[in-house]
């Protein structure tokens, strides 16, 4: 099974604010672990907004580099497309950027760490909610 890394999960492991963020990266081999090309984008982000960007892109791309990187492809945009229109129909509110991780996470069959509520509305998803693991 490979696992497919949220901005939420990196975000606190990098700024060691979960004992447990650090413990399932501790217990899992870097080969089942991905990151995916939006979740890097939202970490750059954060860090360019930093008092020091320089070093926090340093270690986004030291922390990153360990892993297989998934983009937002054609396969996923087709899943982002139909899943966006099928929350829409429920009326569910999914940020782009997060419909867009779980769409990556569907087109290549990864398990999502992820806490985020709203992903349950996401069909074909398969999420593992990382606090409590």
């Amino acid at each position: 099974m490979t696992y497919l890394l949220d901005t939420d999960f990196c975000i606190h492991y990098l700024n060691r604010t979960s004992i447990n963020a650090q413990i399932i990266l501790e217990h899992i081999s870097e080969y089942e672990i991905a990151i995916c090309s939006v979740v890097k984008n939202e970490l750059l982000f954060v860090a360019a907004k930093s008092t020091d960007p320089e070093t926090m892109i340093f270690e986004i791309e030291v922390f990153t580099k360990r892993f297989a990187s998934f983009p937002f492809d054609d396969v996923a945009a087709g899943v982002c497309a139909r899943s966006r229109a099928e929350l829409e129909k429920k009326g569910v509110t999914v940020s782009y950027n997060d419909l867009m991780i779980a769409s990556i996470a569907i087109a290549n069959h990864l398990d999502l760490l992820s806490n985020n509520p709203q992903l349950k509305h996401i069909d074909n998803l398969s999420v593992d909610p990382w606090k409590t693991m």
